[in-house]
């Protein structure tokens, strides 16, 4: 959306849900931490540490409504688009 906010899009139930998040700290190269803006759904915080060999560690944070199997999914989905998109450019 901008520099400071960003939109998710998720299936509850065979609805299509959308919530607004806000960037809420951004140590650029190290950490970003958001929050929903209005409804308490989800916020998170995900750090990135340098390693050597040119990898980095990704450490994610999420507090949520969603039940934990069902956040897990998703972000084990979501975090695979993101790696693919980083090594080669495209997300799924």
């Amino acid at each position: 959306m901008d520099d400071t906010r960003f939109s998710y899009t998720w299936n509850l139930n065979g609805n299509e849900q959308r919530g607004i998040f806000q960037i809420l700290l951004r140590v650029p190269g190290r950490r970003i931490a958001w929050g929903s803006m209005s409804n308490g759904l989800m916020s998170g915080v995900v750090c990135f540490e340098p390693r050597p060999h040119q990898e980095t560690e990704i450490t994610l944070k999420v507090r949520s409504i969603f039940e934990p199997s069902s956040l897990s999914r998703r972000v084990k989905e979501y975090l695979g688009n993101f790696k693919r998109l980083v090594e080669n450019g495209k997300a799924a």
